[in-house]
């Protein structure tokens, strides 16, 4: 009796530990706008944070039910990368020592803590296949939501308050709504759909068993889809990083279905396709007069000579002269420009304030001799410098972490890349040597997403709050971790043998 009481509590905590977990997982692309509550203390409750919390709490109970070592069975990358939060976590809470505002001092360590559980609770969680599985598909439900969302932002406008409603987006000549959802930023929500699309094509390669399975068919084809709903929705966005991270991941993608199935490379028409469409609308008027002037070329040449040239109306309106490439190119910008500024001058101006943020956060991390100058102080010490134009976000993550915390992230952040680095040329080097196209098709898929985190990391003002990010970042850790194992598995076996 004993025994069957003790299994159906079982049962319920790990039933009541899922369920928080996927609710976790769906609200994240939401924020602070699903369920928001004002606190009477200050700040507010959000379906986000009371999720991760819960499962938190949830998770905590079912480790000391089954008296289980939280860190056993983790791989080395995931080992490593559990001393990297560690050292961010104790520089952080030392760091309130010299905190130029303790309210953001906590308010970026809290978050800095959701992230971090949220990506442990990843790594423990998705190891089993149909946690995964389910993890994926409320990922794909999200970002259809988010995609859709955005995509009907462009004739309603912005559904939530944001410094960036005056935005446009001209297609076809006609003036559309900048897509945002709930990121509050143009950049949040390109950024948002390409780290989840990483998600779900790595599971789908990881899994990618049968080349004639019809399942693994409709993923590949509805994430061609999606990558062409958000290679649209990012030039309605500007994010011109975002657009920069598309190829490499969409290389990616093409290595791997060279090794796996070719067939699949027929995605790259739909892809091909899209990018027409979007130059087409978004240069309208050059388009459109160029095929005008090609036309009565056309026409002139198969007129027989010495044959009048029929008089031709003089139009109302005459065609318009080509007009530069998307005349509101000043979307493609940082900030805001001035009207009637020309787009490449924006453009000089955007890439010339993101240089100067990270020429200010390389003289931050000189000034603390490599120490870091403490979590949450690189904006009060950027107010400080006043040299970018209103800007106090450093616009780059790695630079952000390097800045607040130095060394103590710096090393431990190094220890984790190589591991990483380390697990998929391995798994390369020996597919290589095996001859075996299959066996390299994953760390090759793994190394272009991993070049792409560069760029679409960068892309926002700030990536501490993009959750997908660090759903990416717990996929590869667990992927890479796993190629490490079989590895050592296959070597063990191999000496054995």
């Amino acid at each position: 009796m004993t025994t069957v009481s003790t299994q159906a509590k079982r049962f319920t905590l790990d039933r009541l530990l899922l369920t928080c977990w996927y609710l976790t997982v769906f609200s994240a692309p939401f924020g602070d706008c699903l369920l928001r509550i004002a606190l009477p203390i200050g700040g507010h409750f959000f379906l986000f944070r009371g999720m991760i919390l819960l499962t938190c709490f949830v998770y905590l109970l079912y480790l000391l039910r089954r008296r289980e070592n939280p860190l056993c069975g983790l791989f080395k990358p995931e080992r490593r990368s559990v001393i990297l939060a560690v050292c961010m976590l104790v520089y952080g809470l030392v760091s309130v020592l010299w905190a130029s505002s303790v309210g953001a001092w906590f308010s970026k360590l809290f978050t800095m803590c959701q992230m971090f559980a949220m990506t442990f609770l990843f790594l423990k969680l998705c190891r089993d296949s149909k946690v995964m599985r389910n993890t994926m598909w409320i990922m794909g439900i999200t970002v259809l939501i988010t995609a859709l969302g955005g995509l009907a932002e462009l004739w309603h406008g912005p559904y939530f308050d944001t410094p960036y409603r005056d935005y446009s987006y001209v297609f076809f000549d006609k003036a559309f709504y900048a897509p945002i959802f709930t990121y509050y930023n143009p950049n949040g929500l390109s950024v948002y759909l390409l780290f989840t699309l990483e998600c779900l094509v790595l599971y789908m390669a990881h899994n990618w068993n049968t080349p004639t399975s019809v399942q693994n068919k409709r993923l590949l084809w509805a994430f061609a889809a999606g990558m062409c709903l958000t290679l649209f929705l990012s030039c309605a966005d500007a994010g011109r990083l975002s657009i920069l991270s598309i190829p490499v991941i969409l290389l990616g993608l093409a290595v791997w279905l060279l090794l796996r199935y070719k067939k699949g490379l027929l995605v790259f028409a739909a892809l091909a396709l899209t990018l027409s469409f979007v130059y087409v609308g978004e240069n309208y008027l050059q388009v459109k007069y160029q095929a005008e002037q090609t036309a009565i070329e056309i026409r002139q040449l198969f007129e027989k000579p010495g044959q009048p040239t029929p008089e031709q109306p003089v139009p109302d309106d005459p065609t318009p002269p080509p007009q530069e490439k998307n005349p509101h190119g000043t979307l493609y910008t940082l900030t805001p420009s001035a009207k009637d500024t020309a787009a490449y001058e924006s453009l000089s101006q955007s890439d010339g304030v993101r240089v100067t943020l990270l020429k200010d956060s390389v003289q931050m991390i000189c000034e603390s001799h490599g120490l870091g100058i403490g979590l949450s102080n690189v904006e009060p010490r950027l107010r400080e410098m006043d040299n970018t134009g209103g800007l106090y976000s450093v616009h780059c993550f790695v630079m952000e972490v390097l800045a607040e915390f130095g060394i103590f992230a710096l090393i431990p952040l190094l220890a984790v890349g190589l591991s990483i680095l380390r697990a998929l040329w391995l798994e390369f080097y020996a597919a290589l040597r095996a001859r075996d196209k299959k066996r390299m098709a994953m760390p090759l898929l793994l190394f272009f997403t991993a070049i792409a985190y560069a760029p679409l990391s960068t892309a926002n003002s700030s990536s501490w709050g993009i959750q997908a990010m660090w759903f990416y970042l717990a996929m590869l850790l667990l992927y890479s971790g796993q190629l490490t194992e079989e590895i050592s598995d296959n070597f063990v076996t191999a000496k054995n043998g």
